[in-house]
């Protein structure tokens, strides 16, 4: 029988996007670290290693309501929130729920100062 295919690079990428990262300081002292493929920041490594995952081939998480398909399944998850009008963020002060944590944080700013 043939050989199978080689499997796309995602290892590889992964460790390059991770590789590339940028370590810079906070205001307050701490340290984010910076994808190098697309510049979005995280607090933690293990973080930035889980988001590496966006840059490779592999995307193994689809959407049960339409055609995307997601490298993490926390991204389909919140994706997937917006079929559905799921308010997973709740407002513990008032109740309120909303769709998105920064809508959640925008209202408690506004609201409850």
């Amino acid at each position: 029988p043939p050989d199978p295919p080689p499997d796309p690079p995602t290892t590889a990428a992964a460790t390059a996007a991770t590789a590339a990262a940028l370590l810079l300081p906070l205001p307050d002292g701490r340290l984010s670290y910076v994808c190098g493929a697309c510049r979005r920041a995280y607090m933690t490594l293990s973080s930035l290693r889980r988001h590496a995952n966006v840059h490779t081939w592999r995307r193994t998480y689809p959407c049960a309501f339409c055609d995307r398909v997601f490298a993490l399944a926390e991204y389909r998850t919140k994706h997937e929130a917006r079929h559905t009008g799921e308010r997973r963020y709740q407002c513990l002060l008032c109740w309120e729920a909303f769709l998105t944590y920064y809508s959640l944080k925008a209202h408690q700013k506004k609201q409850h100062g």
